[in-house]
């Protein structure tokens, strides 16, 4: 459908389409309306085209609010974002931090406080060992690198294991170092 229209009618259209003032109906009738080959509201739009791209320099620099500015950094820093019932968490932001075991470390990925439970990603240096414990709930490790044997078990990188709740690893330990992710309960009980 080609629209009729009068060169005011243009500008101002095309003007409102430049600056992206249109609603989103508008703005793909007035795009389709372009593609059909209006050369006046194409002139119309490439020249306003101009007009907004400078109008991003036209105003004086201002400082933000120490707080706004606070706030758009931090979300930027944020280890995780939580969007809509979805949980991102982002492992270059999330440090290593030493856990009760020499030469193991962790990223906490995720704690549900109501069941007692959490996601974590674990790194084991070479040589290291973690000791035995009995499982208050269902345990899932899956080896994203290196080497992890688990009871007389050696696990490589894609290799999973699931350890019920009251079965017990005797020990856990790797030759050449590791990293797995590891899902479970934080009522585990060292034995």
């Amino acid at each position: 459908m080609k629209l009729q229209h009068t060169l005011e009618q243009a500008q101002e259209r095309a003007a409102l389409y430049a600056l992206g003032a249109l609603d989103r109906e508008e703005a793909r009738e007035f795009a389709q309306h372009l593609q059909d080959g209006c050369e006046v509201c194409a002139r119309e739009v490439a020249s306003f085209g101009e007009v907004v791209d400078e109008l991003a320099f036209a105003g004086e620099p201002v400082e933000p609010r120490a707080a706004a500015r606070a706030a758009v950094l931090a979300r930027f820093a944020a280890p995780a974002l939580d969007q809509d019932g979805v949980r991102f968490v982002f492992g270059e932001r999330v440090a290593w931090e030493p856990v009760a075991v020499p030469q193991v470390n962790r990223k906490a990925l995720f704690s549900d406080p109501q069941r007692n439970f959490s996601t974590n990603l674990i790194r084991m240096a070479p040589g290291a060992t973690y000791p035995s414990h009995r499982h208050a709930e269902a345990e899932e490790l899956y080896v994203i690198e290196g080497d992890l044997s688990v009871n007389g078990v050696t696990m490589r990188a894609g290799d999973y294991c699931r350890a019920e709740a009251r079965s017990i690893h005797d020990r856990i330990h790797t030759v050449n170092g590791c990293v797995f992710l590891a899902m479970s309960s934080l009522d585990d009980e060292r034995i």
